[in-house]
């Protein structure tokens, strides 16, 4: 199991609601793409099913990702909508 933080803020003028596990992937050096979870982790606290942000706010959470031992992780993913939006935050790992 892999548990990655992220940070939200909520940059825009309406609320935002959304799921941040479903929203959050792995992806491997063989291109598979893991889906976060909000399983319980010893690096901190999870993020709930559903995080509501007013405008200006902020959370700070974990995702789990549960992953098979073969698996060279490559990215971290992080797109809107659960996952669904067109613009995917992408972040390289060494």
């Amino acid at each position: 199991m892999v548990a990655v933080r992220f940070r939200l803020e909520n940059t825009g003028t309406d609320a935002y609601e959304d799921s941040p596990a479903k929203s959050s992937h792995l992806v491997d050096s063989d291109d598979r793409r893991f889906t976060g979870s909000n399983t319980t982790t010893t690096a901190g606290p999870a993020f709930p099913d559903t995080v509501t942000l007013a405008p200006g706010g902020s959370a700070l959470g974990f995702v789990t990702f549960r992953l098979p031992n073969d698996a060279a992780l490559a990215a971290v993913q992080f797109a809107l909508n659960s996952g669904l939006a067109d613009d995917v935050g992408h972040w390289s790992l060494p």
